[in-house]
């Protein structure tokens, strides 16, 4: 099995040492690190990025997961400084079914935040440990989460895909990556760096094994079922834009880690359901944790440090500033009627969809398989 090539930490805490390296000086010309970029060009006039929040459509396939398009909704905020030399960063929340507009977005990331000690209706205020001070932000909601939405009314029978549902989600994120990649060019080569919460650490791992061997046929990518149709020449149409010097020519996985090498994992999942299985033993002898199972259901799981009421009123609080207009756009940084396909005459016909309890069972089943990803390589 191939073997995934990543350079991780699995807290957002050392992020700014991490990504030291990313910004740095090129290497000499014609080395394999200055064609793949080492965060934008050293020439010419700074990329004219500001705030921005849309839609991307993705397709869908019968054969490969929800057989219908959706349209995903991302919020790009640029680095404070010379953010076409920054690192990208493609932040997404768990779950599957967490909206990141609801977690990392408004809690911490950004130049504006969300207090959460503050009552429910409390405005963003300033953020002075954003991570704009070193990186561009990218946050993007997954499938019928947050704001994003499908493109048709979803029948039942639409709904179960004949391929593993991970592949599906990850193709959705390669996908949106891909194509604001392809229309931001000052970004286009610059570093990026894959931030999953949660379940977000399973979807980030598929991503990058994606990307990375983007080459490989539908057979040889056991370990994940069959690959989107669109990802071999997407891949190899962003890599021939984004480092011309070698247009047309397959690119080894370590050379695609070069520009999609990078994740920074938040309280990781990294094998779905099976996790808790591993974790419950674990977690049950810590003595930290001991409070937390004497009452189980009185604190937060995401938090034990903090009540089940507690957690409630932080969800909350970003649930309401995303339906308030003035606390969404000052989180978004950009106004809301500049944002095409969010009034509601522009999302219809659209629809939610959500895992049936056969599309559940598939998934879990497949877990097993995504542990074989870190093998080494083959002889």
């Amino acid at each position: 099995m191939t073997s995934l090539r990543a350079r991780s930490v699995v807290t957002a805490t050392p992020v700014l040492l991490l990504l030291a390296g990313c910004v740095g000086p090129r290497d000499d010309p014609g080395s394999s690190a200055r064609e793949l970029g080492r965060g934008g060009r050293d020439e010419g006039p700074a990329a004219g990025l500001s705030p921005e929040a849309g839609f991307i459509d993705v397709p869908g396939s019968k054969t490969h997961g929800p057989g219908w398009a959706s349209r995903m909704f991302y919020s790009f905020l640029p680095a404070d400084e010379r953010p076409e030399r920054a690192p990208l960063l493609l932040l997404f929340n768990g779950g599957p079914g967490s909206a990141t507009t609801g977690i990392l977005l408004p809690y911490g990331t950004g130049p504006r935040t969300l207090d959460p000690a503050a009552p429910v209706d409390g405005a963003p205020i300033a953020n002075d440990a954003s991570y704009t001070r070193f990186a561009n932000l990218l946050y993007v909601d997954a499938r019928s989460t947050g704001f994003s939405y499908e493109r048709e009314s979803v029948q039942p029978s639409d709904c179960h895909g004949q391929e593993q549902l991970y592949v599906a989600d990850a193709a959705d994120f390669i996908y949106v990556l891909l194509e604001f990649l392809g229309a931001h060019e000052a970004l286009r080569d610059n570093p990026v760096v894959v931030v999953g919460e949660s379940y977000g650490g399973t979807r980030a791992a598929v991503m990058l094994y994606m990307m990375q061997h983007y080459t490989l046929g539908a057979d040889e990518i056991e370990v994940m079922g069959r690959a989107p149709p669109w990802l071999k020449g997407k891949m190899q149409a962003h890599l021939d834009a984004a480092f011309p010097a070698r247009a047309g020519v397959p690119r080894e996985p370590s050379q695609v880690a070069e520009q999609f090498g990078w994740q920074v994992l938040i309280q990781p999942n990294l094998f779905g359901v099976e996790q808790m299985m591993y974790e419950q033993p674990l977690a049950r002898v810590d003595p930290d944790l001991a409070e937390h199972f004497a009452a189980p259901g009185a604190s937060d799981p995401y938090d034990v440090r903090r009540t089940v009421e507690e957690g409630a009123i932080v969800a909350e609080h970003a649930a309401r500033s995303m339906r308030n207009p003035e606390h969404l756009e000052a989180l978004l940084g950009v106004g809301l009627a500049e944002i095409d396909g969010l009034t509601p005459p522009e999302r219809w016909p659209s629809s939610r969809y959500f895992w049936s309890g056969r599309e559940a069972a598939t998934a879990a089943a497949s877990e097993r398989a995504l542990r074989e990803v870190g093998q080494p390589d083959r002889g």
